[in-house]
């Protein structure tokens, strides 16, 4: 292009860079007049030269660039990949990366099974990179906008300084700080994703050339980290088998060594101490299942004496280890200091299929436990559960035949007695040899009669018995005035308290508490009550009933007698069991009135418990039934 401008002439020139346009040259002629054809082509000449040599410097300058990255690249390469340890390589790389970015600082965070961790933070000039391990979880990396996009799109996102919402300030301020940030992403591995972060403070945004020297050397940073992060991953897999395996044969060596005792004391205590052994505890307990939520400690092993003790009851709601622990069927440790001591604490559950079988607690002092000592349990409760649930029926299988030859000897002993007076009087009415006077004879009759009820009262009680257990029990409920039914059980007794000298307090409300219930069953639970009190207290027997109510009507007998040692407590219900021993007063009976009581009290919807006894005080039973309401 030419053209006359004042006195000179103008000339124009495209300059070319390859195919594109990259400038223009401009020249001015020395003297007036126009230019000529000839000075337009070496203008034309000297333009595409000139294009020539910005191409060439172009390309040197990017391929300076590139020999920067690329050195850059290596550098980092031959720092962080002489490592696999995934800590070194987290420091090398933030050091590195913070230094070619000029960064006044960098962080790196992986984010693995929705929770975020930040790894460690890299200050310059404050030293070395400085190992951070805080946890966040989905909800704040939401509430960190500039994180979301970048994993969202799984793209590098620039932006000032690092803004989030309430739920996210706490991990803003553990990622960055400064005026520019630049979040780039790293996919590691299959569910983790590694961020880099990093931030400047002087006001400098980051550039796309920032980005151009990041990205290759984010290449070489995803490669060592996912090369450290996998051999990390093999080596605890590696160990967590070999421990797995040694501790598995500690199991079968314990099982081995326990399960040749056939007594379930040793066998508890064999698996208590080998599980105190193996997870190198300092306490421990089993606990075994008394109903749906209620637990009695079976074994307990502490040295220092500072928990519970063997025969303590608890409640599974309200430990949420052990709940948890119940409801996962494996082991849970306390990530917390938990109360009440110790402070570190592993709840196992003792399961065979769904069956919970029991519960064992482990403790330590000082050092929490790990997710190893979670391992090595595994295998051993299977085998601890087997072996306690082979062992409690072994014990229940001795239990029902010495129960068996018990009940066997005491109905022999207890139907020979009533019926060996009534055979030797009946011969001395039948022999006509021996003139009997009319008030011997009446005297015989009423013994006969007498031994004749007992021996009734015998069968049937073994008849309710059996009908108990196929279900076959009748029970006709109806409204029931309870402190009617209790003075109708005291008119009962009336003649024997007379003739024993004994005195009967009872403290009843003017309108009874009513309940539906059968008149029957009750009635047989209150003579039951009453009479054990009678008999079972040194003449003259001194007892106590009072009816007691809130939202269930509660029937209380207390006697003053002989009490029960703390060992039978748990027996006083068990079928057959008697209080026979030293002190112990003489009574007819097969050892099931309690037993009878505490069914039927189940059958009209309420329970029969014993609530104190001491030995030489006396006892206190409760029979508690649902109230009705007075509409």
């Amino acid at each position: 292009m030419a053209w006359v401008g004042g006195r000179r002439a103008w000339a124009l020139a495209r300059v070319p860079v390859g195919d594109e346009p990259f400038g223009a040259l401009a020249v001015a002629s020395p003297h007036a007049g126009e230019l000529g054809r000839d000075d337009l082509r070496l203008l034309d000449g000297i333009a595409r030269v000139a294009g020539l040599a910005v191409a060439t410097a172009l390309e040197h300058t990017e391929l300076g660039g590139l020999q920067h990255r690329l050195q850059d690249s290596v550098d980092l390469a031959l720092g962080a990949g002489r490592s696999l340890d995934p800590a070194d390589v987290v420091s090398m790389t933030l050091v590195k990366v913070a230094g070619v970015l000029e960064a006044d600082r960098a962080t790196l965070a992986r984010l693995e099974e929705g929770e975020l961790v930040v790894e460690s933070t890299y200050r310059t000039g404050l030293g070395g990179p400085v190992a951070d391990g805080r946890r966040f979880g989905a909800d704040a990396v939401v509430a960190v906008p500039c994180l979301a996009r970048a994993l969202a799109s799984e793209r590098p996102v620039a932006s000032g300084p690092l803004e989030a919402e309430a739920g996210g300030r706490d991990l803003a301020a553990a990622l960055g700080e400064g005026r520019h940030t630049l979040v780039f992403p790293m996919a590691v591995a299959s569910g983790m994703t590694c961020l880099l972060v990093l931030g400047r403070h002087r006001d400098r945004p980051f550039a796309p050339a920032d980005l151009a020297r990041l990205e290759p050397m984010g290449d070489v940073a995803l490669l060592v980290l996912r090369n450290a992060y996998l051999y990390a991953s093999a080596e605890r897999a590696r160990l967590d088998a070999r421990t797995y395996s040694g501790r598995l044969q500690l199991a079968i060596e314990a099982a081995e060594d326990i399960g040749s005792s056939p007594e379930l004391s040793r066998v508890l205590e064999g698996v208590l101490l080998r599980a105190v052994a193996v997870a190198r505890a300092d306490r421990g307990s089993i606990s075994r299942v008394e109903s749906e939520e209620r637990m009695v400690v079976e074994h307990d092993h502490d040295p220092s004496g500072r928990v519970r003790r063997a025969g303590a009851t608890w409640r599974l709601p309200d430990s949420a280890l052990a709940s948890e622990a119940v409801r996962t069927g494996r082991p849970v440790r306390s990530l917390e200091v938990v109360a009440p001591p110790p402070p570190h604490v592993i709840a196992c559950p003792l399961m065979l299929g769904r069956e919970l079988v029991g519960v064992l607690e482990l403790g330590r002092w000082r050092t929490p436990f790990g997710d190893a000592d979670l391992l090595t349990l595994q295998p051993f409760a299977t085998l601890a559960a087997l072996l306690l649930r082979s062992a409690r029926l072994l014990s229940e299988a001795r239990q029902i035949g010495l129960a068996k030859s018990s009940f066997l000897n005491l109905a022999a002993h207890e139907l020979r007695t009533p019926l060996a007076v009534i055979k030797g009087y009946l011969s001395m009415l039948e022999d006509g040899t021996y003139p009997v006077p009319d008030q011997v004879r009446d005297e015989v009759v009423a013994i006969v009669v007498v031994k004749t009820r007992e021996l009734e009262a015998l069968v049937e009680e073994l008849l309710t018995m059996a009908r108990l257990d196929v279900g076959a029990l009748p029970r006709s409920a109806s409204v029931l005035d309870v402190a009617a039914a209790v003075r109708q059980a005291l008119d009962r007794l009336a003649p024997r308290v007379r003739i024993e000298g004994a005195r009967i307090e009872a403290t009843l409300p003017d309108r009874g508490p009513r309940v539906r219930a059968d008149r029957e069953h009750v009635a047989r639970i209150l003579d039951n009550l009453l009479n054990n009190a009678l008999s079972y207290s040194p003449r003259p027997a001194s007892v106590a009933v009072v009816v007691r109510t809130d939202d269930w009507v509660e029937i209380v007998v207390r006697d003053r007698g002989l009490g029960i040692p703390p060992d039978q407590h748990r027996r006083v219900f068990e079928r057959f069991h008697r209080l026979d021993g030293p002190g112990s007063p003489f009574s007819p009976g097969l050892g099931l009135g309690l037993s009878i009581s505490s069914e039927l009290a189940r059958m009209n919807e309420g329970s029969l418990r014993l609530e104190r006894s001491v030995p030489g005080e006396g006892s206190t039973f409760v029979l508690r039934l649902p109230m009705l309401s007075a509409g």
